[in-house]
């Protein structure tokens, strides 16, 4: 995932569907659990106002479950909602779940703190070939108002980051890997996807860089955080027959020129067409031409 993949997320809506809605009891009323999510992403220089209410939301949820408070966060994070934000009366709706990503280049990330190696050399070590850094993603900064709609925002990403995207004159997905430290909570919702994930340490506050920041984690560490690494492949072919994946390109970001002034590592195609792109159970995609306005 590169930053010409930055610039396709901040540029697209997306929208998450549960093929077959699922039930929950609650007090003897059966209720629906969330089936559909609309995401988008924002970064701390594009749809900063979103970056900060992301940032909010996920400070609020860490600290009324973990009692931490955090002030690490993913450079692209992707807030979800349960209204369809394609309507023109959705804007400035507040998140109810949220996650983080960050593209593994050569400095260290936030887990390679509880491993004696780096993430691409224990992963190799694990499943016997050669995995490339730069094809490994770190997630972090889950943080919902429910378990549907974690799941939900869970199944978004292993759609996103499998989904091919031009690269240059090649299609190629984000990532072959995902990697997480996930507590309980998040093995439980990954174990009732059906996704596998590779236990590739514990995480314990004894390995935080900064000892200042054990404290600041509040009962975080409590909750049997473990780094865990995903197939992102394989993850794919569990959810593809349980959800419907599609994407959007109808957000509004200054002009790709001005994109490229901004950082010179962003190369765009300016002749690819705008899409909506639709992933169902039958890996079938289907395209046709959206206007997409840039703002001055």
């Amino acid at each position: 995932m590169d930053t010409t993949s930055h610039y396709d997320a901040l540029d697209t809506t997306y929208h998450i569907k549960a093929i077959n809605p699922s039930f929950a009891s609650d007090n003897n009323k059966t209720k629906a659990i969330p089936s559909d999510l609309y995401i988008t992403a924002s970064t701390a220089q594009y749809f900063a106002h979103q970056h900060d209410a992301s940032q909010t939301f996920i400070k609020q949820v860490y600290e009324t479950v973990h009692n931490a408070k955090l002030n690490y966060f993913m450079p692209l994070l992707f807030a979800g909602t349960n209204t369809n934000l394609m309507s023109k009366t959705a804007a400035h709706i507040a998140p109810k779940v949220a996650i983080g990503l960050k593209p593994l280049y050569t400095e260290k990330v936030f887990l390679e703190q509880y491993l004696a190696s780096p993430i691409e050399t224990v992963i190799s070590e694990l499943v016997g070939y050669d995995v490339q850094r730069t094809r490994i993603c770190e997630i972090g900064n889950l943080a919902s108002q429910s378990a549907g709609n974690a799941r939900l925002m869970i199944a978004f990403l292993v759609f996103y980051l499998s989904t091919p995207t031009q690269n240059g004159t090649m299609q190629t997905t984000k990532a072959d890997w995902a990697v997480c430290t996930g507590t309980t909570a998040v093995q439980h919702i990954l174990n009732h996807i059906g996704i596998r994930s590779h236990v590739i340490a514990k995480a314990t506050s004894d390995a935080l860089a900064d000892p200042n920041q054990v404290s600041a984690w509040g009962r975080y560490y409590q909750h049997n955080p473990l780094v865990l690494a995903i197939n992102v492949a394989d993850a794919r072919t569990v959810c593809s027959p349980y959800f419907e994946y599609t994407e959007y390109n109808k957000r509004n970001l200054a002009p790709a020129s001005q994109l490229i002034q901004a950082s010179q590592t962003i190369q765009i195609n300016q002749a690819s067409q705008p899409a909506i792109i639709k992933m169902r159970s039958t890996h079938a995609a289907h395209r046709e031409s959206l206007p997409i306005t840039h703002s001055a």
